[in-house]
Protein backbone atom coordinates (compact mmCIF):
# COMPACT_ATOMS: atom_id res chain seq x y z
CA UNK A 1 0.00 0.00 0.00
CA UNK A 2 2.74 2.39 0.87
CA UNK A 3 4.36 1.82 -2.50
CA UNK A 4 1.09 2.59 -4.29
CA UNK A 5 0.66 5.80 -2.28
CA UNK A 6 4.16 6.88 -3.24
CA UNK A 7 3.45 6.27 -6.92
CA UNK A 8 0.19 8.23 -6.71
CA UNK A 9 1.92 11.03 -4.84
CA UNK A 10 4.65 11.25 -7.46
CA UNK A 11 2.11 11.32 -10.27
CA UNK A 12 0.15 14.07 -8.53
CA UNK A 13 3.35 16.01 -8.02
CA UNK A 14 4.26 15.74 -11.71
CA UNK A 15 0.78 16.83 -12.77
CA UNK A 16 0.88 19.78 -10.39
CA UNK A 17 4.22 20.87 -11.78
CA UNK A 18 2.88 20.63 -15.32
CA UNK A 19 -0.17 22.68 -14.42
CA UNK A 20 1.92 25.33 -12.67
CA UNK A 21 4.27 25.53 -15.64
CA UNK A 22 1.40 25.99 -18.07
CA UNK A 23 -0.11 28.66 -15.81
CA UNK A 24 3.22 30.52 -15.62
CA UNK A 25 3.66 30.31 -19.39
CA UNK A 26 0.22 31.81 -19.94
CA UNK A 27 0.95 34.57 -17.45
CA UNK A 28 4.29 35.31 -19.12
CA UNK A 29 2.64 35.49 -22.53
CA UNK A 30 0.09 37.92 -21.18
CA UNK A 31 2.79 39.97 -19.47
CA UNK A 32 5.13 40.19 -22.50
CA UNK A 33 3.27 43.08 -24.22
CA UNK A 34 3.02 44.88 -20.89
CA UNK A 35 6.76 44.49 -20.29
CA UNK A 36 7.57 45.80 -23.78
CA UNK A 37 5.19 48.70 -23.30
CA UNK A 38 6.83 49.43 -19.96
CA UNK A 39 10.27 49.51 -21.62
CA UNK A 40 9.02 51.90 -24.29
CA UNK A 41 7.48 54.14 -21.64
CA UNK A 42 10.73 54.16 -19.67
CA UNK A 43 12.74 55.17 -22.74
CA UNK A 44 10.23 57.93 -23.51
CA UNK A 45 10.37 59.16 -19.92
CA UNK A 46 14.18 59.28 -20.10
CA UNK A 47 14.00 61.33 -23.29
CA UNK A 48 11.48 63.69 -21.74
CA UNK A 49 13.62 64.09 -18.63
CA UNK A 50 16.60 65.01 -20.78
CA UNK A 51 14.50 67.55 -22.64
CA UNK A 52 13.26 69.04 -19.38
CA UNK A 53 16.83 69.27 -18.09
CA UNK A 54 17.89 70.98 -21.29
CA UNK A 55 15.00 73.44 -21.13
CA UNK A 56 15.76 74.26 -17.50
CA UNK A 57 19.40 74.77 -18.35
CA UNK A 58 18.52 77.06 -21.26
CA UNK A 59 16.04 78.94 -19.11
CA UNK A 60 18.62 79.62 -16.41
CA UNK A 61 21.53 80.15 -18.77
CA UNK A 62 21.40 83.96 -18.62
CA UNK A 63 20.45 84.18 -14.92
CA UNK A 64 22.48 85.07 -11.83
CA UNK A 65 21.67 85.09 -8.12
CA UNK A 66 22.74 87.99 -5.92
CA UNK A 67 23.08 87.28 -2.17
CA UNK A 68 23.45 89.78 0.64
CA UNK A 69 21.55 92.69 -0.89
CA UNK A 70 19.42 94.37 1.79
CA UNK A 71 15.65 94.42 1.29
CA UNK A 72 14.84 98.12 1.34
CA UNK A 73 13.22 98.43 -2.06
CA UNK A 74 9.50 98.89 -2.56
CA UNK A 75 9.37 97.90 -6.24
CA UNK A 76 11.36 96.01 -8.84
CA UNK A 77 12.53 99.30 -10.39
CA UNK A 78 14.09 100.37 -7.10
CA UNK A 79 15.69 96.93 -6.79
CA UNK A 80 17.14 97.28 -10.28
CA UNK A 81 18.52 100.71 -9.40
CA UNK A 82 20.23 99.32 -6.28
CA UNK A 83 21.78 96.47 -8.31
CA UNK A 84 22.97 98.90 -10.99
CA UNK A 85 24.61 101.14 -8.39
CA UNK A 86 26.30 98.19 -6.65
CA UNK A 87 27.71 96.71 -9.88
CA UNK A 88 28.88 100.10 -11.10
CA UNK A 89 30.59 100.91 -7.80
CA UNK A 90 32.39 97.58 -7.35
CA UNK A 91 32.87 96.24 -10.89
CA UNK A 92 32.70 99.50 -12.87
CA UNK A 93 30.28 97.90 -15.33
CA UNK A 94 27.38 99.96 -16.63
CA UNK A 95 24.26 97.80 -16.37
CA UNK A 96 21.50 99.23 -18.54
CA UNK A 97 17.79 98.57 -18.06
CA UNK A 98 17.70 97.03 -21.55
CA UNK A 99 20.24 94.39 -20.41
CA UNK A 100 17.81 93.00 -17.80
CA UNK A 101 14.67 91.10 -18.77
CA UNK A 102 13.41 90.43 -15.21
CA UNK A 103 14.52 90.98 -11.62
CA UNK A 104 12.88 89.81 -8.38
CA UNK A 105 13.57 88.17 -5.04
CA UNK A 106 13.23 84.43 -4.47
CA UNK A 107 11.50 82.68 -1.57
CA UNK A 108 9.07 83.61 1.16
CA UNK A 109 9.60 86.65 3.38
CA UNK A 110 11.18 85.76 6.73
CA UNK A 111 12.40 87.89 9.56
CA UNK A 112 16.14 88.46 9.89
CA UNK A 113 16.75 86.73 6.56
CA UNK A 114 17.71 88.46 3.31
CA UNK A 115 16.27 86.80 0.24
CA UNK A 116 18.48 86.39 -2.84
CA UNK A 117 17.80 88.40 -5.99
CA UNK A 118 17.29 86.66 -9.33
CA UNK A 119 18.42 88.66 -12.36
CA UNK A 120 17.68 87.44 -15.89
CA UNK A 121 19.73 89.10 -18.63
CA UNK A 122 18.71 89.64 -22.22
CA UNK A 123 22.19 88.70 -23.48
CA UNK A 124 24.80 86.27 -22.24
CA UNK A 125 27.89 88.46 -22.65
CA UNK A 126 26.80 90.95 -19.97
CA UNK A 127 26.04 88.13 -17.56
CA UNK A 128 29.40 86.40 -18.22
CA UNK A 129 31.21 89.72 -17.73
CA UNK A 130 29.69 90.13 -14.27
CA UNK A 131 30.34 86.48 -13.32
CA UNK A 132 34.01 86.77 -14.29
CA UNK A 133 34.51 89.86 -12.12
CA UNK A 134 32.29 88.76 -9.21
CA UNK A 135 35.25 88.42 -6.82
CA UNK A 136 35.63 92.19 -6.91
CA UNK A 137 32.19 92.64 -5.33
CA UNK A 138 32.46 93.87 -1.73
CA UNK A 139 28.93 94.05 -0.33
CA UNK A 140 27.19 91.19 -2.16
CA UNK A 141 27.96 87.72 -3.50
CA UNK A 142 27.00 86.52 -7.00
CA UNK A 143 26.47 82.92 -8.17
CA UNK A 144 25.11 81.27 -11.27
CA UNK A 145 21.53 80.02 -11.34
CA UNK A 146 21.46 76.21 -11.56
CA UNK A 147 18.59 73.69 -11.52
CA UNK A 148 17.93 71.74 -8.29
CA UNK A 149 19.50 68.52 -9.59
CA UNK A 150 22.68 70.34 -10.55
CA UNK A 151 22.84 72.10 -7.19
CA UNK A 152 22.60 68.74 -5.40
CA UNK A 153 25.42 67.32 -7.52
CA UNK A 154 27.56 70.38 -6.82
CA UNK A 155 26.98 69.98 -3.08
CA UNK A 156 28.03 66.33 -3.30
CA UNK A 157 31.20 67.32 -5.17
CA UNK A 158 32.27 69.95 -2.61
CA UNK A 159 34.07 67.49 -0.25
CA UNK A 160 36.02 66.02 -3.18
CA UNK A 161 36.89 69.52 -4.33
CA UNK A 162 38.32 70.36 -0.91
CA UNK A 163 40.31 67.11 -0.86
CA UNK A 164 41.89 67.80 -4.25
CA UNK A 165 42.77 71.35 -3.28
CA UNK A 166 44.26 70.09 -0.01
CA UNK A 167 46.50 67.79 -2.08
CA UNK A 168 47.78 70.84 -3.95
CA UNK A 169 45.96 70.20 -7.23
CA UNK A 170 44.15 72.79 -9.29
CA UNK A 171 40.46 71.81 -9.04
CA UNK A 172 37.14 73.46 -9.78
CA UNK A 173 33.51 72.55 -10.49
CA UNK A 174 32.19 73.20 -13.96
CA UNK A 175 28.39 72.96 -14.00
CA UNK A 176 27.92 69.44 -12.51
CA UNK A 177 31.43 68.01 -13.01
CA UNK A 178 34.61 68.16 -10.97
CA UNK A 179 37.67 69.05 -13.04
CA UNK A 180 41.08 68.32 -11.51
CA UNK A 181 44.48 69.22 -12.95
CA UNK A 182 47.73 68.27 -11.32
CA UNK A 183 49.73 71.11 -9.82
CA UNK A 184 48.59 74.34 -8.23
CA UNK A 185 47.05 77.32 -9.97
CA UNK A 186 50.35 79.18 -10.43
CA UNK A 187 52.01 76.22 -12.15
CA UNK A 188 48.96 75.74 -14.34
CA UNK A 189 49.10 79.37 -15.48
CA UNK A 190 52.84 79.09 -16.14
CA UNK A 191 52.29 76.03 -18.32
CA UNK A 192 49.72 77.95 -20.30
CA UNK A 193 52.16 80.80 -20.91
CA UNK A 194 55.07 78.61 -21.98
CA UNK A 195 56.65 79.60 -25.24
CA UNK A 196 57.33 77.16 -28.01
CA UNK A 197 60.87 75.72 -27.89
CA UNK A 198 63.34 77.79 -29.88
CA UNK A 199 65.04 76.31 -32.90
CA UNK A 200 68.39 74.68 -32.33
CA UNK A 201 71.55 75.81 -34.19
CA UNK A 202 71.35 72.68 -36.36
CA UNK A 203 67.84 73.60 -37.47
CA UNK A 204 68.96 77.16 -38.12
CA UNK A 205 71.86 75.96 -40.30
CA UNK A 206 69.51 73.69 -42.21
CA UNK A 207 67.13 76.60 -42.77
CA UNK A 208 70.00 78.76 -44.05
CA UNK A 209 71.09 76.05 -46.47
CA UNK A 210 67.55 75.67 -47.73
CA UNK A 211 67.24 79.42 -48.33
CA UNK A 212 70.59 79.51 -50.14
CA UNK A 213 69.56 76.60 -52.39
CA UNK A 214 66.31 78.31 -53.28
CA UNK A 215 68.11 81.57 -54.03
CA UNK A 216 70.64 79.76 -56.23
CA UNK A 217 67.83 78.12 -58.19
CA UNK A 218 66.17 81.50 -58.65
CA UNK A 219 69.51 83.01 -59.73
CA UNK A 220 70.05 80.30 -62.35
CA UNK A 221 66.71 80.95 -63.96
CA UNK A 222 66.85 82.07 -67.55
CA UNK A 223 64.61 84.56 -69.21
CA UNK A 224 62.04 82.66 -71.23
CA UNK A 225 61.96 85.35 -73.93
CA UNK A 226 65.71 84.98 -74.51
CA UNK A 227 65.28 81.26 -75.13
CA UNK A 228 62.51 81.75 -77.68
CA UNK A 229 63.43 81.57 -81.35
CA UNK A 230 61.59 83.49 -84.07
CA UNK A 231 58.63 81.60 -85.46
CA UNK A 232 59.29 80.21 -88.94
CA UNK A 233 56.65 80.24 -91.63
CA UNK A 234 55.48 76.88 -92.93
CA UNK A 235 55.94 78.16 -96.50
CA UNK A 236 58.98 79.99 -97.78
CA UNK A 237 58.85 83.33 -99.55
CA UNK A 238 59.57 81.64 -102.91
CA UNK A 239 56.55 79.39 -102.53
CA UNK A 240 54.35 82.34 -101.67
CA UNK A 241 55.59 84.16 -104.77
CA UNK A 242 54.75 81.12 -106.90
CA UNK A 243 51.23 81.02 -105.47
CA UNK A 244 50.70 84.66 -106.49
CA UNK A 245 51.64 83.82 -110.08
CA UNK A 246 48.56 81.62 -110.46
CA UNK A 247 45.59 83.61 -111.70
CA UNK A 248 42.56 81.52 -110.77
CA UNK A 249 41.67 80.52 -107.26
CA UNK A 250 41.45 76.84 -108.22
CA UNK A 251 45.02 76.81 -109.53
CA UNK A 252 46.21 78.48 -106.35
CA UNK A 253 44.44 75.90 -104.23
CA UNK A 254 45.85 72.97 -106.26
CA UNK A 255 49.38 74.30 -105.93
CA UNK A 256 48.92 74.84 -102.19
CA UNK A 257 47.50 71.34 -101.73
CA UNK A 258 50.41 69.70 -103.56
CA UNK A 259 52.90 71.72 -101.55
CA UNK A 260 51.34 70.86 -98.21
CA UNK A 261 51.22 67.15 -99.02
CA UNK A 262 54.99 67.09 -99.10
CA UNK A 263 55.30 68.74 -95.71
CA UNK A 264 55.42 66.49 -92.66
CA UNK A 265 52.98 68.08 -90.22
CA UNK A 266 53.90 65.98 -87.25
CA UNK A 267 57.51 66.96 -86.73
CA UNK A 268 59.54 64.56 -84.66
CA UNK A 269 61.48 66.01 -81.77
CA UNK A 270 65.24 65.91 -81.75
CA UNK A 271 66.67 63.28 -79.48
CA UNK A 272 63.75 60.91 -78.99
CA UNK A 273 63.22 59.65 -75.47
CA UNK A 274 63.96 56.05 -74.63
CA UNK A 275 60.59 54.66 -73.58
CA UNK A 276 61.74 51.14 -72.71
CA UNK A 277 65.19 51.10 -71.15
CA UNK A 278 67.95 48.49 -71.19
CA UNK A 279 66.37 46.31 -68.52
CA UNK A 280 63.11 46.08 -70.45
CA UNK A 281 64.90 45.21 -73.68
CA UNK A 282 66.77 42.37 -72.00
CA UNK A 283 63.52 40.99 -70.62
CA UNK A 284 61.90 41.26 -74.04
CA UNK A 285 64.77 39.33 -75.60
CA UNK A 286 64.34 36.60 -72.98
CA UNK A 287 60.63 36.46 -73.70
CA UNK A 288 61.25 36.19 -77.45
CA UNK A 289 63.52 33.21 -76.81
CA UNK A 290 60.87 31.55 -74.66
CA UNK A 291 58.16 32.21 -77.25
CA UNK A 292 59.86 29.76 -79.58
CA UNK A 293 58.81 26.98 -77.18
CA UNK A 294 55.58 28.49 -75.95
CA UNK A 295 53.90 25.30 -74.75
CA UNK A 296 56.68 24.41 -72.34
CA UNK A 297 57.28 27.94 -71.03
CA UNK A 298 53.84 29.47 -70.57
CA UNK A 299 54.30 30.26 -66.88
CA UNK A 300 57.74 31.77 -67.47
CA UNK A 301 56.39 33.90 -70.32
CA UNK A 302 53.60 35.20 -68.10
CA UNK A 303 56.05 36.07 -65.31
CA UNK A 304 58.44 37.84 -67.70
CA UNK A 305 55.52 39.78 -69.22
CA UNK A 306 54.62 41.07 -65.76
CA UNK A 307 58.25 42.00 -65.13
CA UNK A 308 58.33 43.86 -68.46
CA UNK A 309 55.29 45.93 -67.48
CA UNK A 310 56.82 46.77 -64.10
CA UNK A 311 60.15 47.64 -65.73
CA UNK A 312 58.47 49.95 -68.27
CA UNK A 313 56.60 51.77 -65.50
CA UNK A 314 59.75 52.10 -63.41
CA UNK A 315 61.77 53.39 -66.37
CA UNK A 316 59.10 55.92 -67.37
CA UNK A 317 58.85 57.18 -63.81
CA UNK A 318 62.63 57.53 -63.51
CA UNK A 319 62.89 59.30 -66.85
CA UNK A 320 60.06 61.64 -65.96
CA UNK A 321 61.76 62.63 -62.71
CA UNK A 322 65.09 63.18 -64.49
CA UNK A 323 63.50 65.45 -67.11
CA UNK A 324 61.66 67.48 -64.49
CA UNK A 325 64.81 67.76 -62.38
CA UNK A 326 66.81 68.92 -65.40
CA UNK A 327 64.24 71.60 -66.25
CA UNK A 328 64.05 72.78 -62.63
CA UNK A 329 67.83 73.20 -62.56
CA UNK A 330 67.80 75.05 -65.89
CA UNK A 331 64.75 77.28 -65.61
CA UNK A 332 63.50 76.86 -62.04
CA UNK A 333 60.13 75.55 -63.26
CA UNK A 334 58.51 72.40 -64.64
CA UNK A 335 56.46 73.85 -67.49
CA UNK A 336 58.99 72.95 -70.20
CA UNK A 337 59.52 69.56 -68.64
CA UNK A 338 55.82 68.76 -68.80
CA UNK A 339 55.75 69.92 -72.41
CA UNK A 340 58.68 67.64 -73.18
CA UNK A 341 56.92 64.70 -71.52
CA UNK A 342 53.81 65.17 -73.63
CA UNK A 343 53.51 62.10 -75.83
CA UNK A 344 50.55 62.94 -78.04
CA UNK A 345 49.35 65.62 -80.43
CA UNK A 346 45.89 67.06 -80.53
CA UNK A 347 43.84 65.74 -83.43
CA UNK A 348 40.23 65.90 -84.53
CA UNK A 349 38.65 62.73 -83.06
CA UNK A 350 35.96 62.33 -85.75
CA UNK A 351 34.30 64.15 -88.63
CA UNK A 352 31.10 63.69 -90.65
CA UNK A 353 31.20 63.15 -94.37
CA UNK A 354 28.84 65.41 -96.35
CA UNK A 355 29.43 64.20 -99.91
CA UNK A 356 26.51 63.52 -102.22
CA UNK A 357 27.28 59.81 -102.38
CA UNK A 358 28.08 59.22 -98.70
CA UNK A 359 26.18 61.66 -96.54
CA UNK A 360 26.22 61.60 -92.76
CA UNK A 361 28.89 58.92 -92.34
CA UNK A 362 31.13 59.43 -89.31
CA UNK A 363 34.82 58.80 -89.94
CA UNK A 364 37.48 58.41 -87.25
CA UNK A 365 40.59 57.57 -89.29
CA UNK A 366 43.10 60.34 -89.82
CA UNK A 367 43.48 59.83 -93.54
CA UNK A 368 39.74 59.85 -94.13
CA UNK A 369 39.37 62.94 -91.92
CA UNK A 370 42.03 64.71 -94.01
CA UNK A 371 40.24 63.70 -97.24
CA UNK A 372 36.88 64.99 -95.99
CA UNK A 373 38.45 68.29 -94.98
CA UNK A 374 40.26 68.75 -98.30
CA UNK A 375 37.15 67.91 -100.32
CA UNK A 376 35.07 70.32 -98.28
CA UNK A 377 37.45 73.23 -98.78
CA UNK A 378 37.96 72.31 -102.44
CA UNK A 379 34.22 72.50 -103.12
CA UNK A 380 33.97 75.69 -101.11
CA UNK A 381 36.66 77.51 -103.06
CA UNK A 382 35.53 76.17 -106.47
CA UNK A 383 32.03 77.52 -105.84
CA UNK A 384 33.48 80.93 -104.98
CA UNK A 385 35.66 80.82 -108.09
CA UNK A 386 32.61 80.15 -110.27
CA UNK A 387 30.72 83.02 -108.71
CA UNK A 388 33.65 85.36 -109.30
Amino acid sequence: MEGQFKVLFDQMKIEMEKQTNTIFEKINKQLEPLIEENKIMKSKIEVLERKIEYLEKEKKKNNILVFGLEEKEKSSLELLQVVQDTIKADLKIALETSDVSKIHRIGAIKENKIRPVLIAFTNSWKRSEIVKMRRSLKQVYVTEDFPKEVLEKRRELLPKLKEERAKGNFAYIRYDQLIVKEGNLNNFNKEKRKRDPSTSPENQNYAKKLVSNISSIKGNRRNAFDMMRPRSNSLSQNKLAEIKKHKTLQNKYDFLENTLKGVNKLRTKKGKRDKLGDETRKLMEERNELLEKRKDNRQKIANISKKIQVSIRRHRKKERLNILKEQIEKTGGIKKGLKQLKEYTQWIPNIKNQNKKKTGQLTTKRLSIAKVATEFYKELYTEKDKII
